[in-house]
């Protein structure tokens, strides 16, 4: 795999707001990310991106489960990241379990040299004895959708969300069986749709506006209204009431035309 892997919008948006909120000296940072939307990948940067801007900085990446900490291993490796499994004495990135970091306590009381915690289950991060030793360095967690009540990470500021809504829309995530996750996917689905070709998608705000959005086109507008049917087959009579819907708001306003695009299962 090439060592340069290409980040989601999203996933630079969650680094440069880590990077802002180090610059800014908060040492309490939180990013929630639906799962399987690549928090992997985020810290993986992350700790590149603070290696550039700090050359001599101690990194400690802590885990609940060996597995994550071997998916973690197998991307840092994958972008020519050095760091450390067992040598939590010298080297300047270590990746460990809390379990394990915690048992060098007896041996080793200088953990304190770490300036960045990089929490992979900050829920997880509960360790009264352990986070002692992290009071002065910078606490940068991962979660995906639970609320931090308590822990190194309780009153930590979110400064980055990606919702499971925002992962349907974006096509990453399959919607669940609810009528709310359908609509989003099908409308992130015309979203990326038209997005194709040349123009720009502005969604409306969600009011008793008709429509969902709005395609601007190089010589003309169009209001993009979505329906979404839960069965394979429409009465015409659907169809017909959606279509004289459109044609009677478009009328009311012509500042554009109308696009009707329907989706049945």
């Amino acid at each position: 795999m090439e060592r340069e892997q290409k980040l989601r919008y999203y996933q630079i948006q969650a680094v440069e707001a880590v990077m802002e909120s180090l610059r800014q000296s908060n040492h309490r940072t939180l990013l929630q990310l639906a799962t399987g939307t690549g928090k992997t990948v985020i810290l993986a940067q992350l700790v590149e991106s603070i290696q550039e801007s700090h050359r001599n900085a101690k990194i400690l990446i802590l885990t609940s489960r060996t597995v994550i900490k071997d998916q973690i291993a197998c991307i840092l490796q994958q972008r020519d990241i050095i760091f450390s499994t067992k040598n939590i004495y010298d080297a300047s990135v270590v990746l460990n379990t809390y379990n394990n970091v915690r048992s060098t306590l007896r041996k080793f009381s200088d953990i304190s040299r770490f300036q960045y915690i990089i929490c992979t289950d900050s829920e997880e991060a509960i360790d009264e004895e352990l986070g002692i030793y992290f009071g002065n360095a910078f606490l940068i967690g991962f979660t995906a959708d639970r609320e931090i009540k308590k822990g190194w990470l309780k009153d930590a500021t979110c400064i980055f969300r990606y919702t499971i809504e925002a992962a349907v829309r974006d096509g990453l995530k399959m919607p669940t069986l609810t009528p709310n996750t359908h609509g989003v996917a099908v409308e992130g689905f015309c979203e990326r749709l038209l997005s194709q070709f040349k123009g720009k998608v502005e969604w409306k705000q969600k009011s008793n506006d008709f429509g969902d959005f709005l395609f601007h086109a190089e010589d003309e507008t169009l209001l993009v209204e979505c329906k979404s049917y839960r069965n394979r087959q429409i009465p015409i009579q659907t169809l017909e009431l959606a279509v004289a819907q459109m044609q009677q708001f478009i009328h009311s306003d012509r500042t554009f035309k109308g696009l009707l695009i329907v989706f049945c299962e």
